[in-house]
């Protein structure tokens, strides 16, 4: 699944209001873009108190623009109907910063070397508004697919770039500085990320009319779900069921382990309905008479495999 833009300047998807803990001399801003037709803004991040616009674009010819506080860079072109993984990069370089402009983890353009505070080119505490398929209202729009947006507060290595436009998905990446990523593979624009600390946003908003186009995405690895187990009843009682429900199983689980605190185990007979997702046992009843097999008191752990 990804989300299309039309080439209506008032068609586009941003995420606004939500402030950056101070201010930062480094990030990477990064989509996966498939252009339908030549021409406009694709994605970018507002600076310096959201006056100047820092973008992604392609100009008539198909040729990529990195349009900048300093200036505008231009490097390689942007084939039609092809999915690409474009990056914004802002990372040291001797005694300053420079913008890079990336496609498919191959460095493109580079700016200037600019010294620490740059007005306009780091991003500040109330700038932190990404927009996507449009620089603004009324602006230059663009006609193309969007799909797994992110957005880091450090430079990527080109290591972790690369890594992502051969498939690897952005969760996977070092944590450290994330501040958004929308996958746009579902019917919601969440922000993967927006627990990562409080000022992160928690979705895109849709600002006009955005499309989706269900099949089209671009080959991204999908993090899948870990297994769980939830129970009915967390007091178990010697001879009573024990009942729940689990989830995110490759195939249906066919055996229960009961685990108590002192690592004994038994393993006793279950019923699994991998329709409804639910299973069913029972605690080990008292042994009264004779021997057998039971748990030690206190916490028991259920397993499903």
């Amino acid at each position: 699944m990804s989300r299309i833009i039309d080439g209506n300047a008032n068609n586009f998807l941003r995420q606004f209001g939500y402030d950056l803990p101070g201010i930062f001399q480094v990030f990477t801003s990064a989509c996966f873009v498939k252009l339908t037709a030549i021409d406009g803004t694709l994605f970018g991040l507002s600076s310096g108190g959201g006056s100047n616009q820092q973008r992604i674009m392609t100009n008539f010819e198909g040729t990529l623009q990195l349009s900048v506080s300093p200036g505008n860079y231009y490097g390689g072109t942007l084939a039609l109907n092809t999915w690409a993984l474009l990056v914004h990069r802002r990372r040291a370089s001797g005694a300053g910063y420079v913008h890079e402009l990336i496609k498919d983890g191959v460095v493109l353009a580079t700016s200037a070397v600019q010294g620490e505070g740059s007005a306009g080119s780091e991003l500040r505490a109330s700038a932190a508004d990404l927009r996507i398929g449009s620089s603004s209202a009324g602006a230059a729009s663009s006609n193309a697919k969007f799909a797994h947006a992110f957005t880091f507060l450090r430079a990527l290595s080109d290591a972790e770039l690369l890594s992502v436009s051969s498939g690897a998905n952005p969760d996977t990446l070092d944590p450290l500085g994330r501040r958004e990523y929308y996958p746009m593979t579902d019917s919601d624009l969440v922000n993967l990320w927006a627990d990562t600390l409080p000022e992160n946003p928690p979705a895109l908003t849709v600002v006009g009319t955005v499309a989706v186009d269900v099949a089209d995405n671009p080959t991204v690895d999908v993090i899948a779900a870990p297994s769980s187990v939830t129970l009915d009843d967390s007091a178990f009682e010697p001879g009573k069921a024990i009942t729940g429900s689990y989830a995110n199983y490759a195939s249906a689980p066919t055996v229960v382990t009961l685990t108590d605190s002192g690592g004994n185990t038994i393993t006793p007979a279950v019923t699994i309905n991998d329709t409804a997702k639910t299973f069913s046992t029972a605690y080990p009843a008292r042994i009264t008479t004779g021997t057998g097999t039971t748990l030690l008191r206190g916490p028991v752990t259920v397993e499903l495999t």
